[in-house]
């Protein structure tokens, strides 16, 4: 409920000021509104862009969106950009718009940065009446995939529908998230540094330029990169398992062939290609199994790699993981 003070409001110039214009007894208020966003939940609201966080991969990152001078809105849309090489989304908590009746997630790709995902809500309300009391309109919740120095959240769009017009706003506001006390050395991502990271790094020696395994970053796998190995052999590293995965396919494969092992999680229920590239490969939705498709030949020649992206959903519908 809107309360005005026409002590203060007693003319339609004082009356902008307070960010309402008074027709005919009909109240409209003004189409502008602002948006931040907030790494640090404790305490509310202080704008805070930049943050350290343990690698707790069991626990979400929050990404909270703050708004101000949202009422009256029939629908609210929030795209939010982030590197999915970096983090996954988990899900997302509508908290301070209401009435609401539902809220769509739908992801977009960066037709020129295939890492950066976008993430657009869109949000219907009841009867077209919706504010947003507390400032706080929802909380993005994500999860690292893999170690990193610095991983960049952006807001970059939000749109509020109101008395049939649409506002539309672009902050373009970027918050980074750094992960702390990393363990390098784990490069197979089992959780812990131990010999089968050892035999990799083994393989690896003398190598020169960018390379996981150039543990001090001085572009060659030496002595000095051994040290650091075994400083950090035997620890514990935090790390998810790894949801990027390369497989090597022969050149002109052909017929039904599996593609390395099944790719499943605990309690996934169907297993779905996403990608365009679904023309080329074939996914069993009960058990996760990857195959090549019977009618097609692989040249190297002609394509070199293919890049899958792979849904897998729970019994209640909902993607428990996008590999």
């Amino acid at each position: 409920m809107s309360i005005i003070n026409f002590k203060t409001c007693v003319s339609v110039l004082s009356a902008l000021m307070c960010g309402i214009v008074v027709f005919s007894g009909v109240l409209v208020f003004a189409d502008n509104f602002t948006a931040n966003i907030d790494l640090d939940p404790h305490p509310w609201n202080q704008e805070v862009v930049e943050l350290n966080v343990e690698p707790n991969y069991n626990e979400t990152i929050p990404v909270q969106v703050f708004v101000r001078d949202v009422r009256g809105a029939s629908r609210f849309l929030t795209n939010l950009e982030y590197d999915k090489e970096q983090l996954r989304f988990e899900h997302f908590d509508l908290s301070g718009l209401v009435p609401y009746s539902q809220s769509h997630i739908t992801f977009k790709q960066n037709g020129k940065r295939k890492n950066i995902e976008s993430i657009v809500i869109d949000t219907d309300s009841f009867w077209g009446n919706a504010s947003v009391i507390t400032g706080l309109l929802g909380t993005f919740h994500f999860k690292p995939v893999r170690p990193f120095e610095g991983a960049r959240i952006t807001l970059k769009e939000m749109g509020m529908f109101r008395y049939g017009r649409k506002t539309l706003i672009r902050p373009d506001q970027m918050a980074l998230i750094y992960l702390s006390a990393l363990v390098a050395a784990d490069f197979d991502g089992s959780g812990v540094v131990d010999d089968k990271d050892y035999q990799m790094f083994v393989n690896a020696w003398g190598e020169k330029g960018d390379s996981p395994f150039d543990l001090n970053n001085d572009s060659v796998v030496d002595g000095l990169d051994l040290a650091i190995f075994w400083n950090q052999y035997g620890k514990i590293s935090n790390r998810l398992p790894n949801h990027n995965l390369r497989y090597t396919l022969d050149e002109n494969t052909s017929g039904r062939v599996p593609i390395g092992e099944s790719i499943t999680v605990f309690g996934a229920t169907n297993h779905e290609i996403k990608s365009y590239t679904n023309k080329f490969f074939d996914i069993d939705s009960e058990t996760g199994q990857l195959y090549t498709k019977a009618d097609i030949t692989y040249d190297y020649e002609e394509t070199m790699y293919y890049s899958l992206s792979i849904w897998i959903t729970g019994e209640d519908g909902k993607v428990q993981e996008r590999v």
